[in-house]
């Protein structure tokens, strides 16, 4: 299984913000993304913290 990762407009612009300051950070947010979004990890159980990615959804692929 893997997921299609829709990035939220503001995700892109507030991403667009890090390309001067940081690009090799933002580069390996996208392969950390990518990564997960081929291959994501089973959890436990479900976790209770508030999302910390916000501004992208995903759906799942087969």
């Amino acid at each position: 299984m893997s997921y299609t990762i829709i990035w939220d407009e503001s995700a892109i612009n507030a991403a667009a913000r890090f390309l001067q300051d940081d690009p090799e950070g933002l580069r390996q947010l996208m392969d950390a993304v990518d990564l997960l979004a081929n291959s994501p990890a089973r959890r436990a159980a479900p976790s209770t913290a508030p999302p910390t990615s916000a501004g992208c959804t995903s759906a799942a692929t087969a």
